[in-house]
């Protein structure tokens, strides 16, 4: 089985050389090539094919991103890892759809660099939900990890509707999912704050103390939270690494979601604008229709009569919201019939 092949693209020679380095002495065995452009990335890209390809944002000429949808287009099942000091939002969006593996924020570190490398390696050549699955496991491992050096309980990852995404250990005497909407009521709280604070993407920490068990909770990006359960009193003792595992959680568990299709690119700023919309949309009476069962019209169908219908039909005309004219658009009752709406009965 040849080498993987790596193509580095960064105008950064210093960047570039670091990349190598840390490659070589991973242990493992790569073909490493090094291009200053994107332009010449796709050069190599042709020329020998490419199953990881580390790129920065800003390069001369093309892209980063216009690289990457260029070389999705040559090498389908290529990875990707995005390595750049400031990405905007648009960027980072546009590179989870691109299937970007990692988001690698200048100066890396080495550990999340080859940790990074050795998942995109490990789903080269996997289809979606291979890949998803894949990363699954890496973000249940981490959780595991965590729970054991920390001593905890349990701990789970949650989304922003307060769904349990993964989760490691268990917790028997208290219901966690009973108190996942509270959380997540903290949680939104929290990144309404890091909105305020103009904290594009939130960075928040939490610690609950209770009676038998103590919660932490951390944001990990704008759309999930860490919980971490400890048993009553024994928390407390842990707020200095609780703090720190979540700092690195915030990096390590993001690029995993992207893989699985769970994390979508969202700020402090966009989930609140999101959050009002849905509050005036509320305040406007738009209000989700409430889905009827088939069965359940089935049965008023075989129960109503074609007058008493008319009738309604009729009535609901002249006064559709209670008061006011009536409204010419609406239907009469055999329109409704005529469409389909209503079913017809054996004496028509």
């Amino acid at each position: 089985m040849s080498a993987p092949r790596i193509i580095i693209v960064d105008t950064d020679h210093q960047v570039s050389n670091t990349l190598r380095t840390n490659l070589q002495l991973s242990g493992q065995t790569f073909t490493i090539v090094d291009t200053p452009s994107g332009e010449e990335a796709l050069l190599e890209l042709s020329r020998g094919g490419v199953d990881l390809l580390i790129t920065d944002l800003v390069l001369p000429g093309i892209s980063g991103i216009e690289l990457l949808e260029k070389a999705k287009l040559k090498s389908p099942d290529a990875r990707a890892i995005i390595v750049t000091g400031n990405p905007s939002v648009e960027a980072r969006d546009r590179a989870e759809e691109l299937g970007v593996i990692a988001f690698l924020t200048k100066p890396i570190r080495t550990s999340h660099f080859l940790e990074a490398v050795s998942r995109a390696l490990k789903l080269h050549g996997k289809d979606g939900a291979h890949a998803a699955e894949e990363e699954r496991e890496f973000i249940a491992q981490w959780l595991m990890a965590m729970q054991s050096e920390l001593g905890a309980e349990a701990t789970f990852l949650i989304d922003a509707s307060g769904e349990i995404v993964v989760e490691a250990g268990e917790i028997d005497v208290v219901d966690l999912r009973t108190a996942l909407p509270s959380l997540m009521t903290a949680f939104e709280a929290g990144v309404e704050i890091s909105s305020l604070l103009h904290k594009k993407v939130p960075a928040n920490f939490m610690y609950f103390d209770g009676k038998n068990y103590d919660f932490y909770q951390a944001s990990v990006g704008a759309d999930h939270a860490l919980v971490i359960v400890f048993k009553s009193k024994d928390g407390a003792k842990q707020i200095g690494a609780v703090l720190q595992y979540s700092r690195k959680a915030a990096k390590d568990l993001v690029s995993g979601l992207y893989s699985v299709g769970e994390a979508k690119v969202t700020t402090s700023t966009s989930r609140l604008g999101n959050k009002k919309k849905r509050k005036e949309s509320e305040r406007n009476g738009d209000a989700p229709t409430k889905e009827v069962k088939e069965s359940e019209l089935e049965s008023a169908a075989s129960t109503v009569s074609k007058e008493g219908a008319e009738d309604y039909w009729d009535e609901a005309n002249k006064k559709s919201d209670g008061t006011g004219p009536i409204d010419e658009s609406m239907l009469t009752f055999d329109e409704a019939r005529k469409r389909g709406l209503l079913r017809r009965q054996s004496e028509d």
